[in-house]
């Protein structure tokens, strides 16, 4: 497999590892027992799935990326992975890389909390049998 094949496959990861948080979000309301150990695992898999990430793109696009850059990326991704971007892009480019990720996020999330609005409306006025 190539590396960029590699890079959108992690990226699609990325997207079911999205749905799973929700999933993990309604669970652990329902499972109070559970909710501090999905949170933490879900941490640990965003984590993972986000290295792989810029792991692998950094293979596609040519630049090496030093040890201590990679644990910022695994320690701290808000800040790594948009200096990441920035590098291997260009400031131009990376903005606009940024602010297209930053928006399907917002999209996506706004569309389950549509979802679980209305299946939660749709509880309130269930007729009663």
């Amino acid at each position: 497999m190539k590396d960029i094949d590699k890079v959108k496959t992690v990226a699609r990861l990325f997207w079911i590892y999205l749905s799973l948080v929700v999933v993990v979000g309604v669970a652990g309301h329902e499972m109070e027992h559970l909710r501090d150990a999905l949170n933490i695992s879900a941490t640990l898999i965003g984590s993972f799935l986000i290295f792989l990430w810029v792991h692998y793109d950094s293979k596609s696009v040519g630049k090496l990326l030093s040890p201590p850059f990679k644990v910022g990326v695994v320690g701290l991704p808000i800040v790594f992975v948009p200096i990441y971007i920035f590098i291997t892009r260009g400031v131009a480019k990376g903005f606009v890389v940024i602010l297209v990720f930053a928006l399907k996020v917002i999209g996506f999330y706004a569309l389950i909390g549509l979802l679980l609005t209305g299946l939660q409306m749709a509880d309130l006025y269930r007729l009663p049998a």
